[in-house]
């Protein structure tokens, strides 16, 4: 419009508030329950890493070495 050499016929300016105008274009449950699974899985991922860090960590704690008796 500001490139061309004639002048519009027609100019529509629409006037709406912004929250009103967020309302109604973002879907908030589906957000909610995108953000909900992302984060069920992250902590799933971090359950299991945690498990394995203790696993790994009592291990080391109980090994016993060949010439080392219990104690």
């Amino acid at each position: 419009m500001f490139e061309s050499r004639r002048v519009p016929e027609i100019v529509i300016v629409l006037k709406c508030k912004e929250k009103a105008t967020f309302d109604r274009i973002i879907d908030r449950e589906s957000i909610r329950a995108l953000f909900n699974q992302k984060m069920e899985v992250r902590e799933t991922e971090r359950r299991k890493v945690r498990e394995e860090e203790r696993k790994v960590y009592y291990e080391e704690i109980t090994k016993v070495a060949e010439d080392e008796e219990a104690k």
